[in-house]
């Protein structure tokens, strides 16, 4: 499988979609917390979507990859594992967030540095080859 044909395969398309939407509501979520506005409705709704589009982004990942032949795998093993390390590292931080959120008082500042760091999980996701 060449890189045009992975590039466009439907799993991986999907798992982009969900990258950019778990995006949109965290940079949504940190600037409602940095304008002091934050209801708590608003804070949990957007965590659960980042959680439920993290899961969705991971589940077409492991789809996308499964589509790849084994040679191909072989061939990406160090990036595979690496793109492992990065979809850890974004659960955690969502983790992080669902438990801010889910305070009886919102901390605003804590939940825009939780965004802040899905946000960095996101960046440095796109750094590797395979979150392109």
């Amino acid at each position: 499988m060449n890189m045009s044909v992975t590039m466009s395969e439907p799993h991986k398309v999907l798992a982009m979609a969900y990258k950019e939407n778990v995006a949109t509501f965290a940079r949504a979520l940190r600037d409602q917390a940095h304008a002091g506005s934050l209801s708590s409705d608003f804070a949990r709704a957007a965590a659960s979507e980042i959680s439920r589009s993290i899961d969705q982004l991971d589940g077409h990942y492991r789809e996308h990859l499964k589509t790849m032949s084994a040679e191909m795998r072989s061939k990406m093993a160090a990036m595979v594992k690496e793109m492992d390390l990065r979809n850890s590292k974004l659960k955690d931080a969502a983790r992080v967030l669902d438990k801010d959120v889910g305070e009886y008082t919102l901390n605003s500042t804590q939940i825009a540095t939780d965004s802040d760091e899905i946000l960095k999980q996101l960046d440095d996701m796109s750094k590797s080859h395979l979150a392109e």
